[in-house]
Parts: C-alpha cells; sequence; structure tokens
C-alpha cells in the first residue's frame, strides 16, 4: 500500500526551534515526529512511501534517506518553490496508480491507517475520503441567545463543538485531475473542487487521540506524552 507525507511547511509557529531544523525532524522524546509517522504506517501495512518537502528537505532526506532501516521505501518530491499542501501532489502522477494515504507531516494519532484505508476501499466511487473529528473549542464569554431583538438566555462560557479537518485523507488517482503539480495548492482547495463537481466524497470520524503539532503550545504538550509514543 502506498502513503504520501505532507512534509514540506516552514513551521513558522514553531519558531525559533524551526530556524534549523524543520517541523518533521522535531523530537518527540528520542524520535522524530515524522519517524513516528513512518513506523506507524509500516506497522500499518504501507511499505511504499512518497514525502512531499520544500523547507530545508536536504535534512529529511539525508535522514530517512532510501528508508530501508525504517522497513519501507521512500521516494522524495522536491519542490523548488512553495506549492501549497496539495500542489506537490501533482509530481506523483506517474506514481499514483492506486489509492494512497495522505498525511499531514505533523499529525500524532492513534488512528488505525488501515482501517481508514480500507473503508475508502469499501467506497470505490469515492475520489476520496476525508479524516474528520469533533474539537472543543472553549468561548470564554457568556453568549447570548436573542430572537427578534428579544434577549432569551445567556450560556456563560460554553464549549463550541465543531467538526474540523483531522490532516489525515485517502485519495484515489482521480483526484490528480485537479492538481496540476505547477501551482500553489492547499489540499482544502482540491475538496472544494471537488465538491463544486459534486463528484462523492468520504467521511472518516476519527475518535482516538489526536494532535496537530502547529504551536509550541502543542508540541510542548505533546512532548511531555512522550512516553505514549
Amino acid at each position: 500500500m502506498k502513503a504520501i507525507i505532507m512534509a514540506g511547511g516552514q513551521g513558522t509557529r514553531l519558531q525559533p526551534f524551526t530556524h534549523t531544523i524543520p517541523k518533521p525532524l522535531l523530537p518527540v522524546g528520542r524520535k522524530p515526529i515524522l519517524q513516528i509517522i513512518i513506523e506507524q504506517l509500516h506497522r500499518f501495512g504501507f511499505s511504499d512511501i512518497a514525502i512531499t518537502t520544500e523547507y530545508k528537505s536536504d535534512l529529511i532526506s539525508a535522514y530517512f534517506q532510501d528508508g530501508k532501516n525504517f522497513g519501507v521505501t521512500i521516494r522524495y518530491v522536491v519542490e523548488e518553490q512553495r506549492l501549497g499542501t496539495a500542489g506537490g501532489l501533482g509530481k506523483l502522477r506517474d506514481w499514483l496508480d492506486e489509492p494512497a494515504l495522505l498525511i499531514n507531516g505533523d499529525i500524532l494519532t492513534k488512528t488505525n491507517f488501515k482501517q481508514l484505508y480500507d473503508y475508502h476501499l469499501h467506497h470505490p466511487d469515492s475520489f476520496m475520503t476525508v479524516a474528520i473529528r469533533t474539537q472543543s473549542f472553549p468561548i470564554p464569554f457568556g453568549v447570548a441567545e436573542i430572537k427578534n431583538g428579544k434577549l432569551l438566555h445567556i450560556t456563560e462560557k460554553p464549549n463550541l463543538h465543531l467538526q474540523i479537518l483531522a490532516g489525515i485523507y485517502v485519495i484515489s488517482p482521480a483526484v490528480l485531475h485537479y492538481i496540476s503539480g505547477q501551482d500553489y495548492l492547499d489540499i482544502t482547495e482540491v475538496i472544494q473542487r471537488i465538491i463544486a463537481e459534486n463528484k462523492p466524497i468520504s467521511l472518516y470520524e476519527i475518535t482516538e487521540y489526536w494532535k496537530d503539532i502547529g504551536s509550541i503550545e502543542d508540541f510542548t504538550e505533546v512532548t511531555k506524552e512522550e512516553n505514549n509514543w
């Protein structure tokens, strides 16, 4: 099975750590984030892995090389200019001849990647499967419920529950129809293009542990949980 890891971001919200090292190589315990992801993919049967890189790509390829030491085969898509989270996928047109799991290079989760992949295969008409999760966001104010100019109710500091993208997908080769490989493009725009053409997209809910390491606060929290990894 094939998997793609998007690891080209500059990690600006994790500066100054990322001044010298790309975010996917930041250590959680004794292992870089990206190594944890690759080892998880290998454990679930994904042996053919592509990594899209841009920022400090030479450090990533120097660490993982051809993937042999991690039980997988790795190929690199090195973006000469920033192409967003999805733009580099267009350079995999000749390689992506079957569905592939797609994951951001800063996601740590206990999700069973094989179950997610199989879920997509069981929906063969879907162009892609989007993993979602319910996230709670505290509102630090009292919230007013108003109707026709009349105050009906006050809820003190409620939690807002939203379904968010989990940064994990399974894409079919047909998705590359929307990606040139030359232009800047985020995965959210790809999804919007598929929706605009009324092509089917499946949803897969993640309920297991999940963390997007997008900030210093997130990174600090994950390192405190390093025994999990």
